[in-house]
């Protein structure tokens, strides 16, 4: 009975972080594939906020490759790091980089604009805020990066049908999951 809940639990585990990648990717990802050309008449300025100390950190590039191959137009790509957008930093609230800023013309776009809510928020000015940044990120007030997950494989040395947890750890790095500490315990020594 308690394999059975273990079993359970390493399922809703692998089944919640799935949904959690799904609802990330969703946004970039449409089964009509690009925009209709009469929709992607408006010019979309980017401002790209990074911190490249941070290795691991998301590439913020992939997404907006993403966005124009959806069909929106991107015009320029503004870059800058973290310590000098400050002032970016303050007016809009940002708390985690990388980050980007979209022009109000983003809301010419409603296939991707109309779910804009699970990734971010909409300013007074009219510009699209990435606030859902992917881990690890760098947390802005206090310069950690945040987001790096331990892993404990459990195994069970006499179990020769047992998953290999090796197999669920290269799934997850698959998802973009950053590991900090690693440690192997076997269920006759678990404490």
């Amino acid at each position: 009975m308690e394999e059975e809940y273990h079993e359970e639990w390493w399922v809703a585990g692998i089944v919640i972080v799935i949904i959690l990648i799904f609802f990330a990717v969703h946004f970039f990802s449409s089964p009509t594939g690009p925009l209709d050309p009469p929709l992607a008449t408006k010019v979309v300025s980017v401002t790209l906020i990074k911190d490249s100390s941070c290795a691991d950190c998301i590439d913020m590039n992939k997404l907006i490759d993403e966005m124009r191959g959806k069909g929106i137009t991107i015009g320029g790509i503004t870059s800058s790091e973290v310590n000098e957008s400050r002032n970016l930093i303050e007016k809009y609230s940002i708390t985690k980089v990388p980050t980007l800023i979209l022009s109000k013309e983003f809301s010419e776009y409603p296939e991707v604009r109309d779910s804009w809510e699970n990734f971010g928020s909409v300013e007074t000015d009219g510009s699209y805020v990435y606030r859902n940044v992917l881990p690890p990120y760098r947390e802005v007030e206090s310069g950690k990066v945040r987001g790096y997950v331990d892993i404990t494989h459990i195994r069970d040395q006499a179990c020769e049908s047992c998953l290999d947890t090796n197999i669920l750890k290269a799934s997850l790095a698959a998802f973009g999951v950053k590991f900090a500490k690693e440690n192997s315990l076997d269920v006759s020594n678990a404490t």
